[in-house]
């Protein structure tokens, strides 16, 4: 990719790091789970990410800052209270996730008796004006959600519905992060409106570059501190986007996800309908993939839809500026946390306005490749048993893939620097566009 206008390229000397590739850490990964978890990495205590990161004391950055969003405090304030952390689980947790959430007037799956199709049967996508971004009325209040009974056939809808949602997400992120596994919740109340609460295996709901959800889909994270805390990089993600649709009250009709093995959790409290290890929808239409369709979110939308729009509606100086400043609070501004000398080289060039070598974005992709397979290797609940410090090595862990991250969607990904925002967002650097513009 040619640099963007305005910058220039040094040079620098080193030696490629091999990549491990992520086939060998996906068996790696399930070979653990049936052995046991991979022991926690030893390291130095890192400040748990329950409010946004501050910056080093040698800069004078703005303070960061969450955006709160109605819907979510509305829906937190109806929910019944959360379980505690497991022991020495630390109660703030990472900073909360925000969500589009769905509109109470989402379409209904057919509740006919008529067996589904064999083909998965998804809702068909309408445009983006009554469902934009931060436009649903949000939750329902758990009072309104309970004693639903589901029938057999509709669970049995909802359970193909599910599968084709996995398999459209997965196979959007195969070319991005295809170490990342998924699931779908079907959750239903007393309305009879189906909701599709979308969970992954990283971070509290991480998605990845150029994977656009529906914007009536919720994610299963951003809605409690605790809850994202406690299941922060959880391995099985069927086990987050069902225990995230029961916090909110809904009826759990079907869950479906990609990844292959059983939950302990699902055994002791089953859902009807359970699918696992979905394979990936890998045509070419497939629409979870294409960022023109109306109905589709980008990933800054799920987690802060007033910084999505304030940031499309700006000018593109004004984003490349407020983009270095994340880089230097990313790369430079998290105390002990020191980045590799190609990671800091590429930071300090882009911070300067300046296009690194093609050298130094090749070395960069293969650390940032390595740094997946090691994440996951330390993705919580691999033996099955919540353990906190298995989630503090691999919340460090996460940090760093999302720093090396936002410094290659400079040069990927089309050059949508929107993605910058969300890997410095989902880290735990909330800086407001407004301390950028007023400087």
């Amino acid at each position: 990719m040619a640099p963007p206008t305005g910058l220039s390229a040094p040079g620098l000397q080193g030696s490629p790091m091999p990549s491990l590739g992520m086939d060998f850490g996906r068996g790696l990964a399930a070979g653990a789970s049936a052995a046991g978890a991979v022991p926690p990495v030893t390291q130095a205590p890192m400040a748990p990410l329950a409010a946004p990161i501050e910056t080093a004391p040698t800069s004078a950055a703005p303070a960061a800052a969450a955006v709160p969003t109605g819907p979510q405090a509305a829906a937190a304030a109806s929910q019944p209270p959360v379980q505690a952390p497991a022991g020495g689980m630390p109660a703030g947790g990472m900073t909360s996730y925000g969500s589009v959430l769905p509109p109470q007037g989402a379409p209904a799956l057919p509740a006919g008796g008529a067996p589904a199709p064999a083909a998965p049967s998804v809702p068909a996508e309408t445009g983006g004006g009554a469902s934009g971004a931060g436009a649903g009325a949000g939750l329902m209040p758990v009072a309104g959600r309970r004693d639903v009974v589901v029938r057999k056939n509709d669970a049995y809808s909802d359970l193909e519905t599910a599968k084709g949602l996995v398999a459209e997400l997965a196979g959007a992120a195969k070319v991005t992060d295809p170490g990342l596994d998924w699931a779908v919740a079907v959750g239903r109340n007393t309305s009879g409106m189906p909701t599709y609460w979308v969970a992954t295996n990283d971070g509290a709901t991480y998605i990845p570059p150029q994977v656009f959800l529906r914007k009536t889909m919720p994610i299963a994270g951003g809605h409690d501190a605790d809850f994202d805390a406690r299941w922060f990089g959880w391995v099985n993600p069927a086990d987050k986007a069902v225990r995230a649709a029961r916090e909110f009250g809904d009826t759990v009709s079907a869950v479906a996800t990609s990844w292959a093995l059983p939950s302990e959790y699902l055994a002791e409290h089953p859902a009807p309908e359970v699918a696992t290890g979905v394979k990936p929808r890998l045509e070419p239409d497939n629409m979870a993939a294409d960022p023109s369709a109306a109905a589709r979110a980008h990933r800054l939308q799920t987690v802060d839809a007033a910084l999505y729009a304030d940031l499309v509606a700006a000018d593109e100086s004004v984003v490349r500026d407020y983009c270095r400043e994340l880089i230097r609070q990313l790369v430079f501004g998290i105390a002990g946390e020191d980045l590799s000398r190609v990671a800091q080289a590429v930071g300090h060039a882009l911070v300067a306005e300046r296009w690194p070598t093609d050298q130094e974005w090749a070395l960069l992709g293969e650390e940032h490749q390595d740094s997946l397979v090691i994440m996951s290797c330390q993705r919580p609940g691999l033996d099955g048993l919540e353990n906190p410090d298995q989630t503090v090595s691999y919340t460090r862990e996460f940090v760093r893939c999302r720093q090396l991250e936002a410094l290659l969607c400079w040069e990927q990904h089309g050059g949508d620097l929107l993605n910058v925002v969300y890997a410095a967002w989902v880290a735990g650097i909330r800086t407001p566009l407004k301390a950028t513009v007023d400087r």
